[in-house]
């Protein structure tokens, strides 16, 4: 489920920046750089469980050992594969709607 996240969530950024230069630098800052984040910050820890990158190491998630490095209780598997299918469909709506956006411009562009 990480993996379908994270190829939607770049999908999404390429849609936005068209270019592949741009959209493979801000995909490693967002989501690599967000999970690398994590252990450090301690707003976010607090908040992790409500965070896809949370769960991109999932051996971790599974035998509890980022919730105890965490101090957050509430990363199981059951909570990441929520977290992770309520990502994944909202940056997919998020995607279609850019495209539909995206064609009606470009339509409204043709029709004139």
């Amino acid at each position: 489920m990480s993996v379908l996240f994270i190829v939607c969530s770049v999908n999404l950024i390429a849609k936005v920046l068209k270019q592949t230069l741009p959209t493979l630098f801000i995909a490693i800052l967002s989501l690599v750089g967000m999970n690398m984040l994590i252990p450090i910050m301690a707003p976010l820890a607090d908040i992790a469980h409500w965070l896809p990158m949370t769960y991109f190491s999932g051996a971790d998630v599974v035998s509890h050992k980022l919730a105890v490095d965490l101090g957050n209780n509430q990363i199981t598997w059951m909570q990441g594969c929520l977290t992770l299918m309520i990502g994944t469909v909202v940056v997919l709506v998020v995607t279609m709607e850019l495209q539909y956006w995206n064609g009606k411009s470009k339509q409204h562009l043709n029709h004139f």
